[in-house]
């Protein structure tokens, strides 16, 4: 099954290999992107579960350019071990053109039915096996009774320590100089992540893990929302209700998926992908500081 998402150059194209298998077998979904020219592409993400239908592998972006031609094609094996019939929803790609915002095409919609192997009713039934009773030796109560000895001599040892440290001063360790305003450590700190060049010499998690750290850090001092504590989603919205344009809330959710895509699913976004997420972390820290600031003097 395939079909075209747009009919005119770029074109977005998904294929699947069949629709109806049994429960665990497997499914190929093929995402295909094509254009008469290399432009910038945000590649669409595929979480590991999507209801009860899991992707259990993925491969690579494959990058193919050629004269006339430039093409990107991920594969995506997914199955279920529940029967049914399963709708794979449109995925979204976005593309960039100049003179307008990123361009989206959606894929089509698939439905996949996964069946359960058929039982023969003309066989018999066989009755369950009753519980066998097994003699418990004395030994086995003689370790239950140690382990409450040691979990008793536990309690008191934590109470004496927590009585005698109770009262002294925690010193806490931020991991950065409270005294440094959060505009100025997270713009350094992203100038010092692009000039390690951390993806170009394959650290493309680590990078990812930085790049996010710093941000999320950023979100906590500035606009005053727990980002260290939320996933992509809960970060998003945050921002949403804070009042940051909408445009750029969904560039920082692309972002974050990207960041999400490289830490979790050991996948490598394009090398474009990597230097877009990282101006949209600068374009996020100018546009939050100028609007703090704004909120500020109109609070004096």
């Amino acid at each position: 099954f395939s079909v075209n998402s747009f009919s005119q150059e770029p074109s977005f194209k998904s294929k699947i290999d069949t629709n109806n298998v049994l429960i665990g077998d497997q499914i190929n979904l093929l995402l295909e992107f094509q254009s008469n020219k290399k432009i910038n592409v945000i590649f669409p993400i595929l979480p590991d579960s999507i209801g009860k239908l899991e992707v259990i592998s993925r491969t690579k972006i494959d990058t193919v350019l050629q004269e006339g031609l430039f093409k990107l094609s991920q594969k995506f094996t997914i199955t279920s071990f529940d029967s049914g019939a399963y709708n794979l929803d449109p995925v979204t790609l976005f593309f960039e053109k100049e003179g307008s915002d990123n361009i989206p095409l959606f894929s089509e919609q698939f439905v996949l039915k996964f069946s359960t192997v058929p039982v023969d009713t003309a066989q018999g039934f066989k009755d369950i096996k009753g519980v066998l009773d097994v003699p418990i030796p004395w030994t086995e109560y003689l370790i239950y009774i140690i382990i409450a000895a040691l979990a008793v001599a536990l309690t008191f040892v934590g109470i004496y320590f927590y009585r005698k440290y109770k009262n002294k001063p925690k010193i806490e360790d931020l991991g950065y100089d409270p005294s440094i305003p959060p505009y100025i450590l997270a713009f350094e700190s992203l100038k010092q992540l692009d000039s390690e060049k951390l993806w170009q010499k394959g650290y493309v998690k680590e990078y990812y893990i930085r790049l996010t750290d710093i941000i999320r850090l950023y979100i906590q001092r500035q606009l005053k929302i727990d980002a260290p504590e939320m996933i992509t989603d809960e970060i998003v919205d945050s921002l949403r209700k804070f009042g940051i344009e909408f445009s750029l809330v969904n560039k920082m959710r692309t972002m974050f998926e990207n960041a999400d895509l490289a830490k979790f699913a050991k996948s490598e976004p394009l090398p474009d992908v990597n230097t877009l997420c990282l101006s949209i972390a600068f374009e996020f820290l100018t546009a939050t500081n100028i609007k703090t600031n704004e909120q500020e003097k109109k609070g004096e």
